[in-house]
């Protein structure tokens, strides 16, 4: 199965970010099975065998980065499928297209129980998030 790993405050090559070869290294260091950095910003597709947790891989990946390059972020993982999910269900289809600036999907680490009433304005007025699930959120940014 492949996954997703974002992380986060990474600029490939830059001081104390991986290089694109030691970020693909540290997954493949703590067993993911394929690891592959497609953007300069810390995404990567890896697969792990199904005996094994994708988070944990992730978790030990930037353990390995700490050491290696002095990275200390977090990885949140998605599966391709659950990303397929999110894109399917069109979140952003009840927008003006010719009014939003921007449109994002922020990932974090779920919060087991807890509810985060949307929506959530900047003061501004110039933000909107208008959806929070389990391990992200929503938004868009207005013109």
């Amino acid at each position: 199965m492949l996954y997703v790993a974002l992380l986060r405050n990474v600029n490939l090559g830059q001081p104390q970010s991986p290089t694109r070869a030691q970020l693909e290294s540290a997954f493949l260091h703590a067993a993911a099975s394929t690891a592959a950095s497609f953007l300069s910003n810390g995404t990567l597709v890896f697969s792990v065998a199904p005996s094994q947790s994708a988070q944990e891989t992730a978790d030990h990946a930037c353990e390995y980065l700490s050491r290696v390059c002095g990275l200390n972020e977090p990885a949140f993982t998605h599966s391709l499928h659950e990303l397929a999910q999110f894109v399917a269900k069109d979140p952003f289809s009840g927008f003006d297209n010719v009014h939003v600036a921007e449109r994002a999907a922020t990932f974090f680490a779920p919060m087991a129980g807890k509810v985060v009433p949307t929506p959530i304005e900047s003061a501004r007025k110039d933000c909107l998030v208008f959806r929070v699930e389990a391990g992200v959120a929503f938004s868009v940014t207005w013109e």
